[in-house]
């Protein structure tokens, strides 16, 4: 199989059954630095949300923010960029990882660095992979990519005490109390469950995962946070998925969000890097327009 035909087979068969998050980077036909960030979503939470370019950066917004259950994990920067380094990611690690140093140096040790200091997200029990990119407008070619998931025994532990505390009767019901929001009576549930595990899900055991990418025009690598095809939500696993990136950043992005099954797709967004380090955003594509 070529790797052309290998990038087209993983684009129509990686988007299926909802891996939620995913984020792309890669080199035009043209040779200009290029990434799209993706959103598909289950849940209402996750689905009322929109792409939003604001100050020179992507951003993830509410759609409707009168229905916003818990804002902590859904809004963040996508994509930031600083001097000559370009980040993407699916969470808040995309500020860290430009304040912890990154700019300072220029060097990928550094990116792999920051993410050193952060974990999964903690949303337990699912405890979502944080995937990042990052590409220096220097050398677009080579691709730099993370993803931090879960220490598959630590969750596993986690969900089984989890599951034996709520036979015994402690479930989030059991903390509800009058004048707590949900997102509280949540904390204090999954700290309770913490400590019956003798874990921290705001500070999970996790595996970091680095890969280093060569890419050449017409391409991309591709991670998602979840993998297509279960209900049980398992990490990403295995190697960046190759996919292709040909046409405009606007044919792009379509083409990516037809991939997208229309039931689970959110929003989709890209953006152009150019060797002059000018940064050039086009109008998202999102499932819901906002609303005031």
């Amino acid at each position: 199989m070529s790797l052309m035909k290998l990038a087209q087979h993983n684009l129509e068969t990686h988007f299926r059954d909802n891996p939620c998050r995913f984020i792309v980077l890669g080199v035009t036909e043209e040779g200009l630095g290029a990434q799209v960030a993706g959103i598909m979503g289950r849940s209402f939470n996750s689905q009322n949300r929109i792409y939003v370019v604001k100050d020179g950066m992507l951003r993830t917004e509410a759609a409707d923010p009168s229905k916003v259950d818990d804002p902590r994990l859904i809004i963040y920067n996508v994509m930031k960029s600083m001097d000559r380094a370009h980040v993407i990611s699916n969470g808040d690690q995309t500020d860290s990882v430009l304040e912890d140093g990154l700019i300072a140096v220029l060097d990928v040790k550094a990116f792999y660095y920051a993410l050193k200091r952060r974990h999964c997200e903690p949303d337990a029990p699912v405890f979502t992979p944080r995937i990042t990119g990052c590409q220096f407008s220097y050398d677009m070619n080579n691709i730099f990519l993370s993803v931090l998931k879960a220490e598959p025994f630590a969750k596993e532990h986690w969900k089984q005490t989890e599951i034996e505390a709520n036979v015994v009767g402690v479930t989030r019901k059991r903390f509800e109390r009058n004048g707590l929001a949900q997102r509280e009576v949540s904390d204090i549930y999954l700290d309770d469950i913490d400590r019956r595990a003798r874990l921290d899900h705001h500070a999970f055991p996790t595996l970091y995962r680095e890969f280093e990418q060569k890419v050449k025009p017409g391409f991309g690598y591709c991670l998602t946070t979840y993998m297509p095809g279960s209900k049980e939500l398992p990490s990403f696993s295995g190697e960046p998925l190759l996919v292709p990136m040909k046409g405009t950043i606007e044919q792009i992005m379509q083409t990516f969000w037809e991939a997208l099954e229309p039931e689970w797709r959110v929003a989709v967004e890209g953006r152009i890097i150019h060797k002059n380090n000018r940064v050039v955003y086009v109008k998202p594509i999102n499932r819901y327009q906002p609303m005031e």
